[in-house]
């Protein structure tokens, strides 16, 4: 569930998970399972925190994710997630920011940081591939 800042997000997931095809999620790490709303878990320890769960989604159940502050936090925090290409793509900001002034002219910052975009994705599918 996606959700802003006081929507009843955690209500709604808390009902949804009364269904039985619903996986019942550790009432006391259900923040676990909120990984966009936590500014310090790795995507490993957000993985580990759901195994408990496994067993039920492998049972034919679903598995959930409630995060009350997602549209915040994934574009605040999308390094979590998104390593390679926040990466890659600061490294490109420095290179089209540190441009003289008449390359600057010449081709505006966004249009310079655009043409490095595709670079950028493929280091992050690089990274998925493995």
């Amino acid at each position: 569930l996606l959700g802003v800042y006081q929507a009843g997000v955690l209500d709604l997931y808390s009902r949804l998970e009364a269904h039985p095809s619903v996986a019942k999620l550790a009432r006391s790490s259900r923040v676990a399972h909120s990984f966009y709303s936590q500014v310090h878990p790795t995507w490993s320890e957000y993985l580990r925190a759901l195994a408990p769960a496994v067993g039920e989604a492998s049972a034919g159940r679903l598995i959930g994710e409630a995060s009350p502050v997602t549209f915040h936090f994934v574009w605040v925090h999308q390094e979590k997630f998104n390593t390679a290409y926040v990466e890659a793509m600061g490294g490109f900001w420095r290179e089209c920011n540190g441009r003289s002034a008449a390359a600057k002219l010449a081709l505006p910052h966004r249009e310079c940081m655009r043409r490095r975009m595709p670079e950028a994705r493929a280091a992050e599918a690089a990274v998925a591939r493995r």
